[in-house]
């Protein structure tokens, strides 16, 4: 028997036998044929989470495509175009970029797309130029990348950027309609899968850091606050604000030269800039943890302390993003 070499491998999720689906594949197939470019189909429907997708995968080529979102057919003829794709560029057909839409899209799956997008600059950076980290089309050239298929199971653009360093993102507008339901628990797995991910890249490991130095910053700050009260006999609300931006700066310093030790760069000047960058953080992290008590205990109830753990949760959380994305964000080692 001769087997034909497969030039394209399409993944398909959340596959059915709806009429539009159907439809949509069927002018794809006949696209792909006129164009002379043998592919074949794999379900993902069918597969395991365990399974290994190399051990299925023969094309040079990938096209996935999730049918929670079915595109329009003038996305076809764009499709075809591009599995070409040569290089280390990985095409993809956003949601979130201008002109693009989405039928049938709420205003949560809206926020929780966009909510996505940040959970992902923060824990997975490689792919923070990329709007829309959950495409429902995209083409990658994986012989050429170089990666192993078998590791993107689930949201398989993640993996094919953070597998390889210097991948281009060619973001595309697409149309698209909502098919089938559980939107919202889809999103929120998503989001979850963004939080499992970042032990895969090394920013867990940086979020623990970060309340390692946070946590320290509390005994530094009991310390002065002590030391100048009942020491030095300095009125305690003065000594208070000392105290506060002595454990900022005291958190600075240890999370530049250790929790973003990778992302610094050298100068006075750049440093000062981020320790502004950090003050300015930490002191918007202190109102929410203030407005958050002060809203949960007058408004529902809430006993006071469980309030501040909730409090300072919400500012931990504002913290780190704030401290990731902006007060060393774009920063690198000189």
């Amino acid at each position: 028997m001769i087997y034909m070499k497969v030039n394209v491998s399409i993944l398909v999720d959340n596959f059915d036998n709806s009429c539009e689906v159907q439809e949509f594949f069927s002018v794809f197939k006949n696209k792909l044929k006129k164009k002379e470019v043998s592919f074949e189909v794999i379900n993902l429907n069918d597969c395991d989470i365990k399974t290994n997708l190399n051990n299925l995968v023969n094309g040079e080529t990938i096209v996935y495509i999730d049918m929670a979102y079915i595109p329009d057919l003038n996305i076809v003829d764009e499709v075809v175009e591009c599995l070409s794709v040569s290089g280390r560029s990985v095409v993809t057909w956003s949601r979130l970029i201008n002109g693009s839409k989405v039928k049938g899209w709420g205003v949560l799956g809206r926020l929780l797309a966009r909510l996505l997008r940040v959970t992902c600059r923060v824990f997975a950076p490689q792919i923070k130029d990329c709007k829309d980290t959950f495409p429902p089309i995209f083409i990658a050239d994986i012989k050429t990348l170089n990666f192993c298929v078998g590791n993107f199971r689930m949201w398989p653009l993640i993996y094919t950027v953070i597998s390889r360093e210097e991948v281009h993102i060619q973001e595309r507008r697409g149309i698209f309609k909502i098919h089938g339901g559980k939107m919202l628990r889809r999103d929120l797995s998503k989001l979850f899968h963004v939080f499992g991910l970042a032990r895969d890249t090394g920013e867990f490991n940086r979020m623990l850091k970060f309340a390692a130095v946070g946590v320290s910053g509390i005994f530094v700050n009991e310390s002065i606050l002590f030391a100048l009260t009942e020491i030095f006999e300095v009125f305690y609300l003065a000594s208070a604000a000392i105290s506060v931006e002595m454990s900022i700066l005291s958190n600075f310093m240890l999370n530049e030269l250790w929790t973003f030790r990778d992302r610094r760069s050298k100068g006075f000047l750049r440093v000062l800039r981020r320790a502004l960058k950090y003050n300015f953080v930490s002191f918007g992290a202190l109102t929410i943890n203030l407005v958050v008590l002060y809203f949960l205990v007058e408004f529902f109830g809430i006993h006071y302390l469980l309030a501040n753990l909730i409090g300072i949760f919400v500012a931990f959380l504002w913290n780190f993003v704030l401290s990731t994305l902006w007060a060393w964000g774009g920063e690198s080692q000189a």
